[in-house]
């Protein structure tokens, strides 16, 4: 398996070009719509299953491994 330096080094320009696009459709704070949008639509190419959290925008992204066991709970903000 890479290392994680590899992994990265391999998805760095993708990162690269996913925030030029969300710094060039800047948005106001809970006014996210675009944004929102965007971040559902790459989570959905990498099957990852999106939870409502009950406002207009973000939402949950749900990441299951494959034994069960103890998970890990990681928070972004868009604003």
């Amino acid at each position: 398996m890479n290392s994680f330096l590899e992994q990265a080094k391999s998805i760095s320009s993708y990162i690269t070009d996913a925030r030029r696009q969300l710094h060039a459709q800047a948005e106001t704070g809970f006014d996210e719509h675009w944004t929102t949008a965007f971040i559902r639509e790459e989570l959905q190419k990498e099957d990852i299953e999106i939870n409502p959290w009950g406002g207009a925008t973000g939402g949950v992204g749900m990441v299951f491994g494959a034994r069960p066991g103890p998970g890990v709970a990681l928070r972004a903000d868009i604003d």
